[in-house]
């Protein structure tokens, strides 16, 4: 499957991918132990739905002759 995404260099403190994607494209998922807290890029805590990261996808992403799990 080839898709087209976009990068950030900016020093993040981990990658992210968006849940409808994952179900569109019926990728599996583990459960994690205990969620994780999100914030947003101002520091603050995100409280909505989508404060915290309950699952995780494993995936092979590749770039010219490069690639990182």
């Amino acid at each position: 499957m080839s898709v087209k995404a976009l990068v950030d260099l900016a020093g993040t403190t981990g990658q992210f991918i968006d849940i409808e994607y994952v179900w569109e494209m019926n990728l599996w998922t583990q459960s994690l132990p205990r969620g994780i807290l999100v914030y947003n890029v101002d520091g603050t805590l995100n409280d909505h739905e989508a404060g915290y990261i309950t699952k995780v996808v494993d995936l092979i992403v590749w770039y010219k002759d490069h690639s990182e799990l």
